[in-house]
């Protein structure tokens, strides 16, 4: 949790260390959690993770302004690029960045694939070539996105009309998005689960509901914001 402070707050399993907050975690910006590690951006352009993560690959110098916490690896956007680095040196390998990647605002992270935003409304999304993951039947031509979110093996980009498209694996209906969802402000992405935020404050779900996790409570109004 981010404070208005630019202080953070973790909680929950802690077998790796992840929610043991460094001391000069403060003026941040922004925040991610990936599976074993934390990661935050501070106003300055660093950041810092702690957890379970190693660096098999180098993290970036640079000042950062985006930045996303994956299964065993970190995004971030520096000067427009994308940089990774990486706990798991083969998935290092494999997801290697495009190099021609540029002109990014923001970056999300699946299981084994990453996702990039470009200033000009198009999505990116690259993967590890040995594993299924959240690239396939992309739509061709995607533009006007202004928001997105990935998880596991699938993808969700929110488009400046209001309306939502998804890819990737669909094994658990993920990406059978309502065909009446518009006004959509906010997406998010779990497991094999999608939601979705209307400009209404409700929230409306889709995909595998395991744990109960895609059941909205009855009576929920004035939602601005949602995460998974």
């Amino acid at each position: 949790m981010l404070l208005e402070d630019g202080r953070v707050i973790a909680w929950g399993s802690n077998s790796y260390g992840q929610t043991n907050v460094p001391a000069n975690a403060t003026n941040v910006t922004a925040i991610s959690a990936g599976a074993q590690h934390s990661l935050v951006l501070r106003g300055d352009g660093t950041f810092l993770q702690w957890g379970g993560i190693r660096s098999f690959t180098q993290p970036p110098s640079g000042p950062a302004t985006a930045i996303a916490a994956g299964t065993e690896y970190s995004l971030a956007v520096v000067g427009g690029t994308v940089q990774y680095w990486s706990d798991t040196i083969f998935l290092g390998f494999y997801l290697r960045t495009p190099s021609d990647l540029s002109g990014v605002k923001a970056v999300a992270t699946g299981e084994n694939h990453g996702v990039a935003l470009k200033n000009d409304g198009t999505v990116v999304v690259w993967r590890d070539a040995f594993r299924d993951c959240g690239d396939d039947n992309m739509p061709s031509g995607l533009s006007n996105v202004v928001g997105f979110a990935a998880c596991y093996a699938h993808t969700l980009g929110l488009k400046n009309d209001g309306t939502v498209v998804a890819w990737g694996w669909n094994g658990e209906g993920q990406n059978h998005v309502p065909l009446d969802l518009t006004n959509v402000v906010g997406v998010a992405a779990h497991g094999n689960g999608s939601i979705s935020l209307r400009s209404d404050g409700k929230v409306i779900t889709w995909g595998q509901n395991l744990s109960g996790e895609l059941v909205v409570p009855s009576g929920l109004t004035n939602v601005v914001q949602i995460s998974a």
